[in-house]
């Protein structure tokens, strides 16, 4: 089963995802911060109640609005609609003002058409170039809004144990 599901095994047994990624950055002796935008502030909910002793999560920045997120972290709210280039430079300042070796930010914003939403997720490193991930999920809001979560946190396991952030989801719309 391991071996057919491969990199699409988020975790096993009792383990969740963000239990996962922040044991790697644990034993890495690495930290996250995160900021977020359309997700109800459900990723830094999730590490919150997994690192309750705040030995690993630093910090997380929410907002409904781009432009309330970027004035949190200091940024030019006026340039921040949603895009990849948004969520690198979101990661990179959370990281930074943060004080941590990763920042993750994920943003959540309407599709193109009614029932999608797209997905833009950037992983900020120290060490390292910044990683961008976008994506079209298909559904209702709060199907997209999970599915965003989701890709967030996965990306950082898959950053983290050195595998590629681009594999497609089943509830990701291709092109």
């Amino acid at each position: 089963m391991r071996e057919r599901l491969g990199s699409y095994l988020l975790a096993e047994g009792d383990d969740t995802l963000e239990g996962l990624l922040l044991a790697a950055l644990s034993r890495a002796d690495g930290s996250l911060a995160v900021a977020e935008c359309g997700t109800h502030g459900a990723v830094a909910g999730r590490l919150v109640a997994a690192d309750e002793d705040g030995s690993v999560f630093k910090r997380g920045g929410v907002s409904a609005a781009p432009s309330g997120l970027a004035h949190a972290l200091g940024l030019d709210p006026a340039s921040c609609e949603p895009s990849a280039d948004t969520a690198a430079r979101f990661a990179e300042a959370v990281r930074v003002s943060s004080v941590t070796t990763h920042g993750l930010a994920v943003l959540v914003a309407d599709g193109a058409t009614a029932g999608e939403g797209m997905i833009y997720i950037a992983i900020s490193r120290a060490d390292a170039p910044t990683i961008e991930r976008t994506a079209c999920i298909v559904g209702g809001a709060q199907r997209v809004r999970v599915g965003g979560v989701e890709m967030a946190l996965d990306g950082m396991r898959r950053v983290l144990s050195g595998l590629s952030v681009d594999d497609p989801v089943d509830f990701e719309k291709q092109t």
